[in-house]
């Protein structure tokens, strides 16, 4: 009888709540909440350049390994190879990336553009993008880290919080040095896309004449010193230019070879054999190229001096991946979904790395076998948190005023349709 008679109370209790209309707005108003923050922005993306991600996030990984492995001194063993390789690797690697996809998608847009109107419009949804993607995000991770608790500071120490969203130097051993330097390069993005879109059927002297020209200047005409790629104390373009370029040219070339509609190109679209050469060549090259980047395997690297050419490297084998991609090499990326997960959650990772040394280390672990196992899933706990709770909200945002510019630039279309 006891039971039955709070069971009637629960039962009388919840049939109040289900007819209450404040109680049944907060539900809608929580799911609504919980449908925003939840529901991917980007969940309708092209999954063409899906293996992309695993590589974005093997270099995120390379670089959160390159910065924590100084925090553990073990004896020297071959994971000495992150404290140096993961730096030109990973940050060199993003660099590289980013100005391919990003320039990649301008020269799609731009190749359905019709008006001057049409490009001035994809170039603001462009900045919009980017604007609420990029900067909007580290604009709440400096002030988390400026007035947050001591742990989001992580294992650095920071200028203050006004030069940070200013963007000048970060002044110290931090992570922040790329983020300045990437943002400066997507405000060219659209000048360089505009130069290969208008070249027309001279692009490939243009990018030819436009590579000579780099090439002189940097190896002579453009002078830069050793202080302007120090990263404690420098966060300039210029330096740095080359790289991001590179990945540019490939979009570029990569662009005009899906132009090109001719029985070679049909070939190796379809030919096994010519996908088995490309993969076992990008194998080789990856090797040659770690080879030759890593300053644990040659000595003779050298911040300054090699400034320039890990971006050629890394946009060699970025266009191998791309006219070879599904192989065996390519499947490496996009068949592991730990690497994917890291990519897709890269920014996050990124920032939040150095807080994810503070919990490491004052845990009290020595070594950096037992470090790691701790390290990595904390890693993709703070990725995915500040990709669900800041960036995406943030993309949302950013789309929702697209949409609206969108609608704007149909109305205004329609309207003088009607007139004429």
């Amino acid at each position: 009888m006891k039971y039955e008679f709070y069971f009637q109370k629960f039962k009388s209790y919840g049939q109040r709540l289900i007819t209450n209309t404040y109680f049944l707005n907060c539900l809608k108003i929580s799911k609504n909440i919980i449908e925003f923050y939840l529901d991917d922005s980007q969940k309708s993306t092209s999954s063409r350049f899906d293996f992309l991600d695993g590589y974005r996030g093997l270099c995120a990984i390379t670089v959160a390994l390159h910065h924590m492995m100084s925090f553990f001194p073990d004896i020297k063993c071959e994971n000495d190879v992150f404290i140096t390789a993961g730096f030109f690797i990973g940050v060199f690697g993003f660099f590289v990336l980013s100005s391919f996809l990003l320039t990649y998608k301008m020269l799609k847009d731009f190749s359905k553009a019709a008006t001057y109107s049409d490009f001035i419009l994809i170039i603001l949804k462009y900045s919009i993008r980017r604007l609420f993607r990029i900067y909007f995000s580290y604009v709440v991770y400096v002030t988390l880290i400026s007035f947050g608790p001591k742990f989001a500071k992580g294992v650095y120490t920071y200028p203050p919080w006004s030069s940070l969203i200013l963007l000048k130097p970060t002044l110290g051993p931090n992570h922040l040095w790329t983020i300045p330097i990437e943002i400066k390069f997507y405000f060219l993005i659209p000048f360089i896309s505009l130069f290969f879109h208008f070249s027309k059927k001279y692009w490939s002297i243009s990018m030819l004449v436009s590579i000579a020209v780099l090439y002189k200047l940097y190896q002579g005409l453009l002078l830069y010193t050793p202080a302007d790629v120090n990263v404690q104390i420098s966060n300039k373009l210029y330096p740095r230019f080359p790289i991001f370029y590179a990945g540019s040219i490939v979009a570029l070339l990569y662009f005009k070879y899906e132009s090109l509609n001719n029985e070679y190109i049909s070939y190796l679209n379809k030919s096994k054999l010519a996908k088995m050469i490309i993969a076992l060549f990008s194998f080789y090259y990856a090797a040659y190229a770690a080879l030759r980047i890593s300053p644990y395997l040659r000595a003779g690297m050298d911040l300054y001096g090699d400034s320039i050419h890990p971006g050629v490297k890394f946009a060699n084998l970025l266009f191998l991946m791309l006219i070879g991609a599904p192989n065996c090499f390519t499947k490496i990326f996009g068949s592991n979904y730990a690497l994917e997960m890291y990519g897709k959650y890269s920014f996050g990772v990124y920032l939040w790395h150095p807080s994810c040394i503070y919990i490491v280390v004052n845990l009290g672990i020595k070594t950096r076998g037992l470090g790691v196992w701790y390290y990595l899933p904390l890693l993709i706990t703070f990725g995915v948190l500040f990709y669900y709770l800041i960036e995406n909200p943030l993309m949302k945002l950013g789309n929702v005023l697209i949409s609206k510019i969108d609608n704007y630039h149909k109305n205004k279309n329609s309207h003088i349709l009607i007139s004429n």
